[in-house]
């Protein structure tokens, strides 16, 4: 069994990275192969618009490293796939990805009633856990992103589970990681009182985030 991970920062070891990291440790321990593949490492030319995909589901620009998520989405068992929110919406980097993804994986159609997605990936079940990190206070400031991946993984669950996991005011690079020490540096930072309060208030928001990480993914690999 394979589980496939998609690290949508551009920053290594920052919050979305720990976060993968942890839901990725319940496939380790029990034995499942494990991909993770972090945008950076991706060199992926940008949609021009051409609509060859949307016939045989080929593209003319795939003199990149498209091919090597689509074959890591076709294999895999079960999907983690998190980002940080930019500006109410996925990095740019993460948005052309799946621009060419789109109907790399997915053959759309539109019929009477509108658009119409299904997968051109082999029909398995596969579980997804979904997750999104802003550094607003705002649970809301997750929405745009959740519900675009949301949308764009559904053709592939055949029967499946989708998790969801809105990671909201983690805005420090690592900042799940930090000790008290360094939570007290980043909140005198921003001129916060009561800071033993803040303090031990940011630890447990931390553990929980970190909590239900673990948990979803211990769920996409059991929820079969």
């Amino acid at each position: 069994m394979k589980v496939f991970a998609l690290m949508g920062s551009p920053r290594e070891g920052g919050n979305t990275d720990i976060l993968i990291e942890e839901a990725l440790t319940p496939a380790r321990r029990a034995g499942w192969e494990v991909v993770k593949l972090a945008i950076d490492q991706l060199y992926i030319n940008p949609c021009r618009g051409c609509l060859e995909c949307r016939g045989r589901g080929n593209c003319s620009l795939e003199e990149d490293d498209i091919l090597v998520v689509v074959r890591e989405l076709a294999e895999a068992d079960a999907y983690i796939i998190g980002a940080p929110v930019y500006g109410n919406h996925l990095p740019g980097q993460v948005k052309i990805l799946f621009d060419r993804l789109s109907g790399l994986i997915h053959q759309v159609s539109y019929d009477g009633e509108g658009l119409r997605s299904k997968s051109r990936l082999p029909a398995k079940k596969r579980n997804v856990f979904l997750f999104a990190v802003a550094a607003a206070h705002r649970l809301e400031s997750c929405d745009g992103v959740l519900k675009y991946l949301r949308f764009f993984v559904r053709p592939e669950l055949n029967g499946g589970e989708i998790f969801e996991l809105p990671v909201y005011g983690v805005g420090a690079k690592g900042q799940l990681k930090f000790n008290a020490l360094e939570l007290k540096k980043m909140l005198e930072g921003k001129g916060i009182l009561n800071l033993s309060e803040k303090i031990k208030e940011f630890q447990e928001l931390h553990q929980n985030y970190l909590r239900k990480a673990y948990d979803f993914g211990e769920k996409i690999l059991t929820c079969r």
